[in-house]
């Protein structure tokens, strides 16, 4: 079964993403300040969004409205498309839709900035939005497992959609968790799925080609400190380095590393993650 975002839908979603604060209140800006701004605005709100669709998504009983106001297009595990590929799918057809709420500045002699295209501003989005679900780890403390699996949801996005800005959200969530301590809500296990995951979203933003330094030094700081990685991971941080820094590079870790055997995950996890992130697979 396919869908496709028909163009009612469109219409719907740009109903739900619609904000009058999109728009500089300084008539002042112009040109490319002024679409920067909405673009950035509009992928804030497509952010909200998303997170909360992706943590409700979790909860049996919400499933139904989770993303309202296109459940119709996001499909189940009953059908073509689970809920992963349906976002990513809504994404390509949005990738070539201008926003009809957006107008170039008014100022006569601003360049000419072209169209706002929505799918680009939802891949943005979903990198934004792990970021805030990360910042109110908090507030999910008692439904720990469903917001453990709506991290998981949005970084398999993220490695789907390969945001263009994905980079900074992506980095700043990984302090959150890993350096400012939110993820201790989590075991052991969980941790350690978690940062891999990390890893396989951060391998197509290095593939890209684009130089970012917070990767880079995120990036060469896992290359340094192997012990205690299972192989997967390992290796999925050595083929992430040689993107980045190329393959002469002396200082990459080395194939024959000898890391230490993960432990078995534990069996609440949702099916397949056992297979993706069992000691010594392979992405």
């Amino acid at each position: 079964m396919t869908r496709r975002c028909l163009p009612h839908d469109v219409l719907l979603l740009c109903a739900r993403w619609t904000d009058p604060e999109h728009f500089p209140g300084d008539r002042a800006v112009t040109g490319w300040d002024w679409r920067t701004h909405y673009e950035r605005r509009l992928e804030a709100t497509m952010a909200q969004w998303i997170g909360k669709a992706i943590l409700g998504w979790q909860f049996d009983n919400r499933r139904a409205v989770a993303f309202a106001p296109v459940a119709h297009l996001v499909g189940t595990a009953r059908e073509d498309l689970d809920h992963i590929d349906s976002i990513a799918r809504i994404c390509r057809e949005l990738g070539s839709m201008p926003d009809p709420n957006y107008r170039p500045s008014s100022d006569p002699g601003g360049p000419a900035t072209g169209q706002v295209y929505l799918g680009v501003c939802l891949e943005n989005g979903i990198a934004l939005a792990l970021k805030l679900l990360v910042q109110r780890a908090t507030d999910h403390v008692n439904a720990g497992e469903q917001y453990l699996a709506a991290l998981h949801d949005l970084l398999r996005l993220v490695q789907t959609v390969r945001p263009f800005n994905a980079a900074e959200p992506l980095c700043d969530a990984w302090d959150l968790l890993f350096r400012d301590g939110h993820a201790a809500m989590f075991t052991a296990d969980e941790t350690r799925i978690l940062r891999h995951q990390f890893v396989l979203a951060l391998y197509p933003l290095a593939h890209t080609g684009l130089q970012h330094e917070r990767i880079a030094q995120l990036v060469a700081h896992l290359a340094g400190d192997t012990r205690g990685m299972e192989r997967g991971m390992a290796a999925d941080v050595r083929a992430t380095y040689q993107m980045i820094f190329g393959c002469g590079d002396t200082t990459c870790p080395d194939d024959a590393i000898d890391v230490e055997t993960a432990p078995a995950l534990p069996a609440g996890f949702p099916a397949g993650w056992n297979q993706a992130f069992a000691p010594g697979a392979l992405p």
